[in-house]
């Protein structure tokens, strides 16, 4: 078995890492400074095509995780709000694609794909963050439709997309597992996005919390069978992961690299920082661990 990139993503690193550095890093500290929504950002990556990277072919993708990995890595390295804008598209497009009727992958994934649509995903509530199970926004199914009714928390993305899928307990129990994801469009009556939290760093793709009350969705926008799309959570979930680890890992090689230049532009006691040993030893660590 081959651990080595393949031409391909190997191409897709070379043009990450250079768009990165030569359009991407001089943004980056005025983005997180401002707090402002980097659409600049957004409308360069729909003009290199990068939405669509981990899509399936027939959506003009690679259908590959890591090659995704690779560009939300390269664009991590020099600013974290870039890289944040592929992975909260590519969040609700696992979900959908995962556990999505065709109807909605047809409505949906070719938007997320060109980076016409925007979406979010969002699950967490002020008593559960990573427990899904224990989610309290209830869907009551009302003939052909659904009335939600609940709030949530820390929603990435939802201030400026055009849709939310929004976890809420289906059926008249309260079964732990009985939820799933509907996706609801902006405009919606009853949907409110409230105010962007005033967070230390991402600053420039903003965490809304989100209130519903008693918004009505109609039933084809529930992904998954009734009560069974606590796998459809988790499998959205799943496909993140290696993109978040990925994106930490570019931040890790981003302080190695101001780091490096630091020193080596820093001079103390007659001689330039990076000559000392002990910091040497430092960076050489640095870089072993990421």
């Amino acid at each position: 078995m081959s651990y080595a990139l393949t031409d391909e993503q190997l191409e897709i690193q070379a043009l990450v890492r250079r768009v990165a550095r030569e359009r991407v890093a001089q943004r980056a500290d005025e983005i997180d400074r401002t707090a402002e929504y980097p659409q600049d950002m957004y409308d360069l990556l729909r003009e290199l095509g990068l939405f669509t990277v981990p899509f399936p072919a027939e959506y003009g993708g690679t259908g590959s995780m890591l090659s995704a990995a690779v560009a939300v890595e390269e664009f991590g390295r020099v600013c974290y709000n870039t890289a944040y804008l592929l992975l909260v598209q590519w969040l609700p497009f696992s979900a959908i694609l995962a556990g999505g009727s065709l109807e909605q992958q047809r409505r949906f994934l070719p938007g997320l794909a060109s980076g016409a649509l925007r979406g979010a995903f969002s699950t967490t509530e002020p008593q559960s963050g990573s427990d899904v199970s224990g989610i309290r926004t209830r869907a009551r199914k009302v003939d052909d439709s659904y009335r939600i009714t609940g709030s949530k928390i820390w929603c990435t993305n939802a201030a400026v997309s055009d849709f939310v899928l929004v976890a809420a307990k289906t059926g008249e129990g309260d079964a732990l597992g009985s939820i799933n994801l509907f996706i609801v469009e902006r405009g919606t009556k009853g949907f409110q996005v409230g105010r962007k939290e005033d967070k230390m760093g991402a600053r420039g793709v903003p965490s809304s919390p989100l209130f519903l009350d008693d918004v009505l969705v109609p039933a084809d926008n529930r992904l998954g069978p009734e009560g069974r799309g606590f796998k459809i959570v988790m499998e959205a979930f799943n496909k993140s992961r290696p993109l978040i680890a990925a994106r930490a890992i570019g931040l890790a090689q981003g302080a190695i690299d101001h780091s490096s230049a630091f020193i080596q532009g820093r001079r103390a006691f007659g001689q330039q920082v990076s000559d000392f040993q002990g910091v040497r030893w430092m960076l050489a660590d640095m870089a072993i661990q990421t």
